[in-house]
């Protein structure tokens, strides 16, 4: 992965919903999109075949990168297994994901 320019999948995301539902064109084609999803994850630079679990992933992926609010990402040592019950080392973790990742995409798709 390549990692995205200051927003750019987040912004062509939206000119490419925004033009799906508000457009008065009959047909549109979503090049700069496309390109700014192969900036993100050069799988998608050409114009091959690619399953659409690793599309949805990617872009989701590329939305999250693009809109996370942690700016400054600290660094957090990944927790070992303490022996407790699951619920508590689940929440445990998951506090130190959410420490790094802030994002519509993990408010609202991660649990």
């Amino acid at each position: 992965m390549l990692g995205s320019k200051k927003n750019e999948l987040a912004r062509k995301y939206g000119v490419l919903v925004k033009n799906l539902w508000y457009g008065n064109m009959r047909v549109y084609a979503p090049f700069n999109f496309k390109r700014a999803l192969g900036n993100f994850n050069s799988v998608f630079n050409n114009y091959g075949q690619h399953d659409s679990q690793e599309f949805v992933s990617s872009l989701l992926d590329g939305l999250h990168e693009d809109l996370n609010r942690v700016i400054i990402k600290p660094f957090i040592p990944t927790p070992d297994n303490t022996g407790q019950n699951d619920q508590i080392e689940s929440a445990r973790s998951f506090s130190a994901f959410i420490a790094r990742n802030k994002s519509i995409i993990v408010d609202t798709m991660f649990g």
